[in-house]
C-alpha cells in the first residue's frame, strides 16, 4: 500500500494550481483550454491542455516547477500536452507541441528522456540544452538554433544530432538537415534565417533568467553581413592598387571580371589573381591563365578597405599632378 501511494505521489501534476507560471507577459497573449480563452497576465497559472497564443506584440515567459523555462514569442502558438513532476522537483514527463512561431527552450532539472517536443513535421529530442526554434506557419518546417547542449532532430525518415553555438538544423516531413553555423553563412542565407530568430536578435524584452549570454554571439554576424557589399568591391581596388604600385596585375579588372568573381557567395571578399602581368589591362592577353578566386578572410576586410582608400588617394594625386603639369 505504501509503495502504491509513493508511485501515485511521484506522478502528481506540479504546483497544484497549475503546472507553470507566466513570469513575464507582454500584452497580446492568451491561453485556451476547453473552448475557454484566458488573457494571460504576469503570475497567471499555465495548465496541461493550454494552448498558448500570441499576437504580433505578445510574449510569454513561463517557468515550470522543475525550473524548465519556455518563451513563446510574438505571432506564435504552442500546446502544453503533458507535465508530471517527481517528488524531488524534477520533471517526470514534459510534452509540448510547438505549432507555429518562435520559441526559446531551456531545460530544467528533469532527465533528458522526460522531454518530448513535437513540431508539425517531426520531433526535437533533448539532451540537456538551450535553443531557439522557429516554426514556419506556411510550410511547417522547423528551424532550430543551438546555444548549448545537444538536440536530436527527427523526421519520418531520418534524424540528425545538432550541437554547437549558433548551429542551425531543420526538420521537414521526410528530411532533417544540418545547415551550418549562422555567422558563417553567406549573406543571403544569413539575412533570411536570422530574422526567424526574433528572441536571439533582441533579448531586451526578456527577464534576466530567460536571457542567454551566448545568444548575441549568433547575431554579431550582422556586422559581417553589413561589410559584404564593401568586401565584394574590395577586389577591384586591391588589384588596382597592386598595379599602381608596380606589382603584377591580376589581368582580371578589365571587363568587370573581378566583380563577378567576388560576388559568388557573398560571404567573404575574393582576391582574384592570374598569371597576367599587364596590370589593369592584362586580361586582354588570350594566353593569360584563367582567373582564380582566393577567399579573403572577413578579418582582412578592414585592411582591404584601407588599401582601397590608399589606392584611390594615389590615383587622385597622380591625376591632379598630371592635370597641373598639362596646364603648365
Amino acid at each position: 500500500m505504501a509503495w502504491a501511494l509513493l508511485l501515485i505521489a511521484a506522478a502528481t501534476p506540479a504546483l497544484g494550481a497549475g503546472q507553470g507560471t507566466a513570469l513575464g507577459v507582454a500584452p497580446g497573449a492568451s491561453a485556451t483550454a476547453n473552448a475557454t480563452v484566458r488573457t494571460l497576465t504576469v503570475g497567471a497559472d499555465i495548465f496541461v491542455g493550454d494552448t498558448i497564443a500570441t499576437d504580433a506584440t505578445g510574449l510569454v515567459q513561463i517557468q515550470f516547477a522543475d525550473k524548465t523555462k519556455l518563451v513563446v514569442g510574438p505571432n506564435s502558438s504552442l500546446l502544453i500536452q503533458d507535465y508530471l513532476v517527481r517528488n524531488d522537483g524534477s520533471a517526470g514527463k514534459f510534452a509540448i507541441d510547438m505549432l507555429s512561431g518562435t520559441f526559446r527552450f531551456i531545460t530544467g532539472n528533469g532527465p533528458k528522456t522526460a522531454y518530448q517536443i513535437t513540431t508539425p513535421q517531426g520531433t526535437i529530442g533533448i539532451r540537456g540544452t538551450e535553443f531557439d526554434t522557429f516554426i514556419d506557419h506556411l510550410t511547417g518546417i522547423a528551424y532550430v538554433m543551438m546555444y548549448g547542449g545537444q538536440t536530436e532532430l527527427t523526421s519520418n525518415a531520418d534524424s540528425e544530432l545538432l550541437e554547437g553555438l549558433c548551429y542551425i538544423g531543420t526538420i521537414e516531413v521526410d528530411d532533417t538537415k544540418l545547415i551550418g553555423k549562422l555567422p558563417e553563412m553567406n549573406a543571403a542565407d544569413f539575412e533570411r534565417i536570422r530574422n526567424y530568430f526574433a528572441l536571439s536578435l533582441d533579448q531586451s524584452k526578456l527577464l534576466e533568467s530567460f536571457r542567454l549570454s551566448a545568444s548575441p554571439d549568433c547575431t554579431k554576424a550582422v556586422l559581417k553581413s553589413a561589410l559584404v557589399p564593401f568586401a565584394a568591391i574590395c577586389t577591384i581596388p586591391t588589384d588596382l592598387a597592386c598595379s599602381l604600385t608596380g606589382g603584377a596585375g591580376s589581368g582580371a579588372s578589365k571587363g568587370g571580371s573581378s566583380l563577378s568573381g567576388a560576388g559568388g557567395s557573398g560571404s567573404s571578399a575574393m582576391l582574384l589573381s592570374s598569371g597576367g602581368s599587364g596590370g589593369v589591362d592584362g586580361g586582354d592577353d588570350p594566353d593569360d591563365p584563367p582567373v582564380s578566386a582566393v577567399p579573403l578572410p572577413a578579418s582582412m576586410v578592414f585592411y582591404c578597405g584601407l588599401s582601397v582608400l590608399l589606392a584611390w588617394r594615389t590615383v587622385s594625386k597622380r591625376k591632379n599632378r598630371t592635370q597641373a603639369l598639362r596646364r603648365h
